[in-house]
């Protein structure tokens, strides 16, 4: 006789979940469409949350493609017209200038330098360069015959200083937008470019300027009045001790070599303060750096401490491009020429705006013609110095 097997009560018990979960949701669902046909309100607030639902929806859809758009608008504009700070000036007004971006990046310790690996081949384009001497932009100052970095890296393109009216253009902020960056080095040589040092590329870049017979400046980062203003990494602070001051202006010293001195990006407040300019006149002193002062502040010390200490020191006659349109631009070029054959020399900084290098290749072939020289920022102190 064949043994009766015992019924699963798992399985009895699963089928009769499952029956009652099908009946309670049956139940469940007629009677919310009973409910709904029946009750004005609740047909109501069903319709007004799914049109509320597909709204935000439709809302959310619109916003980002609104948002994309804006953005995109806002990249072709600084495609066509490169928008870089533009220089905080103290001339007793209001100051105006764009916010730029703080850069948070790791201390890099005293002395050490970024050489790129791809910069050794830019090595071959400099026939005229001692190759040892390009790759260490501050040499050693213990023994007198080592020439100064301001005359050693100084352009080897020949240049008239005994012309009346001698022109030196001085180009800020490069290294920032790379693009820019070339097409002011294809501008008539000799310019004087400044290179900031949270930039990209920045060994290649000098190398490639210096080969075609421009010089190259630090564009050293100092606080400006306007506090809202980020000046950029490791920018020199009147809040900071003279250990940190020293830290960060041999942190930006080292960013790249080849460069004859240094000129200042933003500074209003800073270069106004005596302590802290002290400090980077004896760090140019002992580098055998210039210090050419953008006079972003009628109040900067500069010159005088750079006077003081020894520091070989120029300054800006003319800024270029602070209202970003042709006709000012060509208006403040009148000024330069003007400047110039009053002075015997003039000094003019602009920065990599599509206006300002369209205007710059423009001008300099005439006038040229028109018996200007254009002088490297070391020849300028050349001059001043060729009686001693």
């Amino acid at each position: 006789m064949a043994r009766r097997s015992k019924p699963n009560k798992k399985l009895n018990k699963r089928t009769i979940t499952q029956s009652k979960s099908k009946y309670y949701r049956k139940w469940f669902f007629k009677g919310t469409t009973k409910l709904c046909k029946r009750s004005v309100l609740i047909r109501g607030l069903l319709g007004f949350s799914s049109v509320f639902f597909t709204g935000m929806i439709v809302g959310a859809f619109l916003l980002n493609w609104a948002q994309q758009k804006k953005d995109f608008l806002v990249m072709q504009e600084k495609s066509d017209n490169y928008g870089v700070p533009n220089t905080v000036l103290d001339n007793n007004q209001k100051h105006s200038r764009l916010e730029s971006q703080p850069v948070k990046t790791k201390k890099v310790p005293r002395g050490e330098r970024k050489i790129n690996a791809n910069s050794k081949t830019l090595l071959q384009i400099i026939p005229k360069l001692n190759k040892s001497s390009i790759l260490d932009s501050t040499p050693r100052h213990s023994s007198r015959k080592i020439k100064e970095a301001w005359r050693q890296y100084a352009s080897n393109l020949p240049h008239d200083l005994t012309n009346k009216a001698a022109i030196a253009i001085v180009l800020d902020d490069l290294g920032l937008d790379q693009l820019r960056t070339k097409q002011v080095m294809k501008l008539p040589p000799p310019l004087t470019l400044a290179l900031i040092p949270y930039g990209n590329h920045l060994q290649q870049h000098s190398l490639r300027a210096r080969a075609l017979g421009h010089e190259v400046i630090v564009h050293l980062p100092m606080e400006p009045i306007n506090s809202k203003t980020n000046p950029g990494k490791n920018a020199l602070l009147t809040t900071l001790t003279d250990e940190e001051l020293q830290e960060r202006v041999s942190w930006n010293l080292a960013q790249f070599s080849g460069f004859v001195g240094v000129n200042n990006h933003m500074g209003s407040k800073f270069t106004a303060w005596q302590p802290g300019m002290k400090i980077v006149m004896q760090a140019l002193k002992k580098r055998g750096l210039l210090f050419l002062d953008s006079k972003t502040t009628t109040n900067t010390r500069g010159k005088f401490t750079a006077a003081k200490l020894g520091v070989p020191y120029a300054a800006r006659d003319i800024f270029l491009d602070n209202k970003n349109d042709e006709k000012a631009i060509r208006r403040q070029l009148k000024r330069l020429e003007d400047v110039a054959q009053e002075n015997g020399v003039a000094v003019g900084i602009g920065h990599p705006y599509d206006t300002t290098i369209r205007e710059l290749r423009d001008w300099i072939p005439i006038a040229k013609k028109r018996g200007f020289s254009f002088i490297p920022v070391t020849a300028i102190i050349k001059k001043r110095h060729s009686n001693k």
